[in-house]
């Protein structure tokens, strides 16, 4: 009988820690979860920072081109071209390094031009989970109520929203890589174009 009561008295502890031990766990798995999609969060919000802080730079070495090469063709034009005839030794020279600021300048001028899209995504899109309805060049021709309906979709569907955050991303992306390349292709060129043609200055100096 005693062993009975024991036993009794053993099944009715486990059962009393039994709902806290489950309690503990399920706030443990919780805490993991909301500590996972902190982590998530922080990921897009320094992913999507550092997209725009590389654009900025991309901008801003794409303007200094574009001020650089504007004083450049205009001293050509004022100062050498203008007076050509008295320095005909200067015609190549000038001719090649106008050339060189010229496309520069319109590399530069196409690393900085926006990309629009259509602005339009159909209702389809959204069902399936295909649309990036966080650029603005994917909704800007929308009605306001198709574009709350589909942010709507988006916002009860965690799935679509972390999809579309990502989207978004690999797009931001795509359009740095145009952009930086064609800087790159703009830095080259003006680099390349300037020595030639300062070194054909000075051998024009020194032929004549």
């Amino acid at each position: 009988m005693a062993i009975t009561n024991d036993i009794d008295l053993e099944n009715k502890s486990f059962s009393e820690n039994a709902p806290e031990e489950e309690t503990a766990e399920k706030e443990g798995k919780k805490k993991k979860k909301n500590k996972r999609g902190k982590g998530v969060e922080t990921m897009f919000r320094i992913t999507a920072a550092n997209n725009m802080r590389l654009s900025k730079i991309a901008d801003d070495k794409a303007h200094f081109l574009l001020t650089v090469n504007s004083i450049i063709i205009s001293a050509l034009v004022s100062l050498v071209l203008r007076n050509i005839e008295h320095q005909p030794q200067y015609i190549i020279p000038s001719i090649i390094f106008l050339f060189t600021s010229l496309i520069t300048f319109i590399l530069a001028i196409l690393a900085t031009m926006p990309i629009i899209t259509h602005g339009l995504f159909r209702k389809q899109d959204v069902k399936t989970k295909k649309a990036d309805l966080l650029f603005f060049g994917n909704y800007h021709n929308m009605s306001l109520k198709d574009y709350e309906w589909g942010m709507s979709e988006m916002i009860k569907d965690p799935d679509f929203l972390y999809q579309s955050m990502i989207r978004d991303n690999y797009h931001l992306g795509l359009v740095l890589d145009k952009k930086y390349k064609r800087l790159r292709l703009a830095f080259g060129f003006f680099m390349f174009g300037f020595v030639i043609s300062v070194t054909l200055f000075l051998l024009a100096d020194l032929i004549w």
